[in-house]
């Protein structure tokens, strides 16, 4: 089942089978999707990141596009002092959806993140929609 979420911050831990996976609080995030409108980030947080995280790889690729490119407005910065990965995301024109895959070193080995329970690979989706007009906006 999707999960649906907006912008936030959330945590990838190592899971019960020794696996990164994705966090919102207590709650596993399986199958997520991250919806926004406008300027945004989401914002992953590495919890004990001793021996997972390894920056020297691409930390994010995004499906469909070449290795050395990324989607205009997302570019992850990684905060070494809160060892946290941002995507900033700018506002889709049109409304476009983009799949991303995070990569982790574990000691010299690549990995990805996984569901809670290390069955299936997860790669989130986000999906830029672009700012609502009003009636007051349209003037």
């Amino acid at each position: 089942m999707t999960q649906v979420l907006g912008p936030g911050t959330y945590q990838v831990r190592i899971n019960a089978v020794g696996k990164p996976s994705l966090f919102d609080g207590e709650t596993p995030l399986d199958d997520p999707t991250f919806e926004t409108t406008g300027t945004t980030a989401i914002k992953f947080e590495i919890e004990d990141p001793t021996g997972i995280l390894d920056f020297t790889l691409i930390p994010i690729t995004w499906r469909g596009l070449a290795a050395d490119i990324n989607p205009p407005d997302n570019v992850p910065v990684l905060d070494g002092k809160r060892l946290t990965l941002e995507v900033n995301v700018g506002p889709g024109q049109p409304e476009r959806t983009l799949v991303f895959t995070l990569h982790f070193n574990r000691g010299d080995i690549g990995d990805v993140l996984w569901t809670h329970d290390g069955k299936a690979v997860v790669d989130p989706t986000i999906v830029e929609k672009p700012p609502e007009i009003t009636g007051d906006a349209q003037g």
